[in-house]
């Protein structure tokens, strides 16, 4: 293995890494290994830090072994010369048994860690362990891959190494992944996965039998049944602890992390929590509703960064359908350099309505948007609306964030009408449905250029008014509260 890796280029993000003739060890049943974005950049990190000692971390099943092979390959083609030894153990081998690899003789040797004593002590060697706590008397490079459990890190982690996090897996990483790989599973099935879990490799991509045609039967026999157990022993106290705590949530049930992801930042060093998917959240919230509402409104109102975005969405899911009256201020398309102003801001009336999911667009477009029911897509992945509400003629098209600012497309807003079949004359919104602590400086801005520069476009005054644009401001949850005025 270690010779293939020395005679081949490091693939890039989005190719694959393929070992001609020999195999993946210890993984012996890989086809190959896709790269990653955040391979690189974890690599990236590594190898031009000034710390020696890393702990990778990251949502069970999102594939944290597999950098082993692109990270290792990037320490053998390393410009400058590489480590004099690469050596590496996997709770896969029992006792504390290891891999010595000498970059200069080409030999990899295999015997107890104790006995490659010599070259953990060289200050230049790499020292690579997953899934178990490594031999701590060394002075080489360490990294550490390992599940979220603190039993496995915590010593090292006490000893000053630095915490990275590997993201969840992007629909488009899985699906490129699934394709170059050949895999059996269909691109159906991936997808689905995806909606239900998350971005978690091992649920779509490692099911052998996934070229079944009744995705959904798979599905409820497999990972809808793992969602559910994990949702139903789940509770709000148990999620605001991880919220509050690392350590809460990586001494918990291997459960905790199906209902909750670890997702990063650019710097990989960030932890930030999420739920697994929208489909977790809306059933989580349900349950939570019946048996803690006055600790869901709490979590709701208390959540921050990217689990707030979540919560917010799911929430205005639950809110909007009931009716109720809402604050909003319209915005408009000013000046000859496009420019958004907000006006004074009215009382829009929502009635109780009925709720509809619907697939693809256009589907929904097929069918027609009928009077009084709340659209909401399947997948939170629909760009540029997360759900439609027709309410006197008017189409209303909601977007949630906790953002304090968004970026408007006119010419995409303009393809997402026609393709709702929405006509010139007939009159639509485009809302921006925010907290009431975001509301007062919440600002539109006119879609940017890759250079940073306005498209002024001799379109953009002309789609003014074509959707609508307006601001809503909804007030913080409330317990029992079955229809709102805000």
């Amino acid at each position: 293995m270690m010779r293939a890796l020395c005679s081949q280029a490091v693939p890039a993000p989005g190719e694959v890494l393929r070992l001609e003739g020999a195999g993946f060890v210890p993984d012996v049943d890989l086809r190959g290994v896709y790269i990653r974005e955040c391979y690189k950049g974890l690599a990236d990190v590594m190898l031009t830090s000034p710390l020696k000692k890393f702990i990778l971390t990251g949502t069970p099943g999102v594939g944290k072994s597999t950098i082993f092979y692109y990270f290792v390959g990037r320490l053998l083609q390393q410009r400058s010369t590489p480590p004099p030894f690469i050596i590496w153990q996997h709770a896969f081998y029992s006792g504390g048994r290891a891999f010595c690899y000498n970059t200069k003789t080409g030999d990899t040797l295999c015997g107890e860690v104790s006995s490659f004593m010599a070259a953990l002590m060289n200050p230049d060697t790499w020292y690579i362990a997953d899934a178990m706590p490594p031999e701590l008397k060394t002075k080489a490079h360490l990294l550490l891959i390992t599940s979220p459990k603190r039993d496995t890190y915590k010593v090292l982690e006490k000893r000053g190494a630095r915490m990275l996090h590997m993201p969840p897996w992007s629909l488009e990483e899985l699906q490129a992944c699934r394709s170059k790989l050949d895999l059996s599973v269909s691109e159906a099935f991936v997808k689905k996965c995806f909606e239900y879990g998350g971005g978690v490799a091992r649920y779509s991509l490692l099911q052998l039998e996934a070229s079944n045609n009744d995705v959904e039967e798979l599905l409820r026999e497999g990972l809808l049944q793992q969602l559910r157990g994990a949702i139903d022993t789940s509770s709000v106290s148990q999620v605001r602890a991880a919220l509050a705590d690392v350590a809460t949530q990586d001494m918990g049930l291997d459960t905790s992390h199906r209902v909750i992801h670890i997702k990063t930042d650019s710097s990989y060093s960030k932890r930030l929590l999420e739920f697994a998917s929208r489909w977790v959240a809306e059933r989580f919230m349900n349950k939570a509703a019946a048996e803690d509402e006055y600790g869901l409104v709490s979590l709701v109102n208390g959540s921050q960064d990217t689990f707030r975005g979540l919560m917010h969405e799911v929430w205005m899911h639950r809110t909007l359908p009931k009716g109720g009256e809402f604050t909003i201020a319209p915005v408009k398309l000013t000046g000859g350099t496009p420019k958004l102003v907000r006006e004074a801001e009215y009382t829009l009336k929502l009635p109780p309505c009925k709720e509809e999911v619907f697939e693809e667009v256009v589907d929904l477009a097929r069918k027609g948007c009928e009077e009084g029911v709340y659209y909401k897509p399947v997948s939170a992945r629909l760009p540029l609306v997360d759900s439609l509400l027709r309410v006197g003629g008017v189409m209303n098209l909601f977007q949630m964030t906790v953002s304090p600012d968004k970026p408007v497309d006119f010419a995409k807003l303009e393809g997402l009408l026609g393709d709702l079949g929405i006509t010139p004359q007939q009159e639509a919104r485009l809302i921006f449905v925010v907290p009431e602590d975001i509301y007062p400086n919440f600002k539109i801005n006119v879609k940017t250029g890759e250079c940073g520069q306005k498209k002024a476009s001799p379109t953009a005054p002309a789609l003014a008014t074509r959707p609508k644009l307006c601001i809503m401001r909804v007030p913080r949850a409330q317990v029992g509260v079955r229809a709102l005025s805000a």
